[in-house]
Formats: C-alpha cells, structure tokens, sequence
C-alpha cells in the first residue's frame, strides 16, 4: 500500500471524528443555519490556505480553464454537503447518541450506494460484497434490538 493511500484514509478517518464530536457539540440554542454559515465560512478560509500551502504558486488555481473544467457534481456537492449538515445536526439535536448516528447512516448509505454503483459506475456485486451487505444488515437488526 502507498503512502498517499493510508494518509487518505487517516485524514478521512480524523476528519470524520472531528466533524461527528464537532456536530454534537454545537450549542442546543445555535441557529442551524447560523452554524452552518459559520462552519463554510471557516471552510472557505481553510481551502483558501491549502491551496496558498499545497499549491503556492496556484498553479490553474485562478485561472478561467480551471474552473471551466468544473462539471455539475462540483456545484451539486455543496447542496448535498449542507444536506447532510442540517441533516447530521438535527439527528443529534433530536437525540441519538453519537456512538450509534454515524454508524446508522454510514451502513444504509452504503448499502443504498451499492445499486448506484453498479447502475452508474459499472461496479460489480460478488459473493464477498453480498455477504458483507448481509452482515451490515444483521448489525443494524441486532443494534436495534429486535
């Protein structure tokens, strides 16, 4: 395996129990839509550095061929990430616990993703993915006690 292969995946692993154990702790009186300005707003200064850090001579960063590269799926991402913002902040203003919410959601995103990748992408469905899909399902029953 590769370095840029493991470090992907660590920064997605940290990032995503930063962002969890950061949207529990959002104050119960904060205006959703108040937080999330505030969460893009720091997003943007954020990219804003990275690019000025991982890219300090921005390189096709300005330019007019760089963003005429963009697809819909760009723009598209910022509707379904404030989706998913509200939609994150609600379940723990709502009351599930944060060791169960992510689980949840990521185990019937997954296997919603599966008919998506096989009818878009071209991905395959073999027997070790079937049995993982069974064994996802079976935890979710055995997490919900019945």
């Amino acid at each position: 395996m590769s370095s840029a292969y493991l470090f992907s995946m660590g920064l997605t692993i940290i990032a995503n129990l930063m962002y969890h154990s950061c949207q529990k702790g959002i104050a119960a009186n904060a205006n959703p839509l108040i937080s999330l300005l505030a969460t893009y707003a720091t997003a943007i200064v954020a990219t804003l550095l990275a690019v000025l850090i991982l890219n300090p001579r921005g390189e096709e960063v300005w330019s007019a061929s760089a963003w005429t590269r963009l697809n819909w799926a760009s723009f598209a991402l910022g509707f379904a990430a404030v989706g998913l913002e509200l939609g994150f902040l609600w379940v723990y203003r709502s009351g599930w616990k944060i060791s169960l919410a992510a689980l949840y959601s990521n185990v019937l995103v997954t296997l919603a993703l599966i008919p998506v990748g096989m009818l878009f992408f071209h991905e395959g469905l073999t027997l070790r993915k079937g049995i993982g899909i069974l064994l996802a399902l079976s935890g979710l029953w055995i997490l919900t006690g019945i």
